[in-house]
């Protein structure tokens, strides 16, 4: 058997076009080899994980022209958004618009039409992608021709993500995509087309400082019950330290705290929670923990409301 031909070291562990790799001395047989992946017609990979995202869209972005931008929920993705899983599957075709008409024709590529116009951001692998606030707005247009696929809690949690970027230490956040301002002028730039009622929805409920989606849809949870907004992400100092809170009543004294898994697998989280909780439990607040199961159906939900209006009954 002959022996493979070694690949240049300048396309080791990324992806490459067909045309490079013959510059580099690869012909059309090895180019065939079945150590390369072909994530795209003209394109191979060596050594890269194409099941990440960001992996794929470096791949594409070798056939993009300036005047095709990354999009919809692939856009939102790159930017960190919260999506359920169907948006991110690795079999998902990558999104695409072209700006000022003329759609991408290729496999594996869900192919829009935008205005030319459209804001887009230069991404770190050099191919563009539609502004933050954009591809929002994009995705309450899914929302409504994906019925079911994405709700409007979904909606909301993308819009926090965006404007909270995630916290770094104390009440430091890193990582914020654009603004409440931001989101406002894109869906005014969407006007009337598909998906403006989700939006006009949807931004009123957006708000700083959240740190992840179930806590959105805990706070939804809690405002579509009629009772009031808590506060989100309140800073309270304890004698054993200052914390701050998810979601807060501060005359009432109640937190709520949304715990995923990570708070009983993570033993420094679990030990950190319990040193949290007891603080907070000698400066007079009731601390009521939630999990996935409490926002899971509408009699949990239900259960979980009905559990806070008594407390904020009685603390009052």
């Amino acid at each position: 058997m002959p022996r493979r031909i070694p690949l240049p070291h300048e396309v080791h562990a990324r992806a490459f076009t067909v045309g490079e790799g013959m510059r580099l001395g690869l012909g059309p047989g090895r180019l065939r080899g079945r150590d390369l992946q072909h994530p795209f017609h003209g394109v191979r990979a060596a050594g890269v994980d194409l099941d990440v995202l960001s992996a794929r869209c470096a791949a594409l972005g070798l056939l993009l022209a300036d005047r095709h931008a990354i999009s919809h929920a692939t856009a939102a993705a790159l930017f960190g958004a919260p999506l359920p899983s169907p948006f991110t599957a690795p079999q998902r075709p990558l999104e695409v618009t072209s700006l000022g008409g003329g759609r991408m024709r290729r496999v594996g590529v869900r192919a829009h039409e935008g205005p030319p116009d459209l804001p887009v951001v230069r991404s770190p692998w050099g191919f563009l992608v539609v502004a933050p606030a954009t591809a929002w707005c994009q995705l309450a247009a899914d929302a409504v021709s994906r019925r079911g696929l994405l709700t409007h809690a979904d909606l909301v949690a993308v819009a926090d993500a965006f404007v909270s970027g995630r916290r770094a230490y104390g009440d430091r956040r890193t990582d914020i995509r654009c603004t409440v301002s931001d989101l406002a002028a894109a869906a005014e730039q969407h006007g009337s087309r598909r998906g403006a009622v989700a939006l006009a929805r949807a931004l009123p409920h957006v708000r700083e400082g959240v740190d992840s989606p179930r806590e959105t849809l805990l706070r939804l949870t809690i405002v579509g019950a009629g009772l009031p907004e808590p506060e989100i992400g309140l800073r309270v100092v304890t004698a054993d330290g200052t914390f701050f809170l998810d979601l807060a009543y501060r005359d009432a004294r109640i937190d709520l705290e949304y715990e995923g898994d990570h708070h009983r697998s993570d033993a420094q989280q679990w030990r950190h929670d319990i040193r949290r909780v007891r603080a907070l439990q000698e400066a007079g607040w009731l601390v009521l923990r939630v999990t996935a199961g409490d926002l899971a159906s509408g009699p949990a939900r239900a259960a979980l409301v009905s559990q806070l209006r008594r407390h904020l009954a009685s603390r009052r």
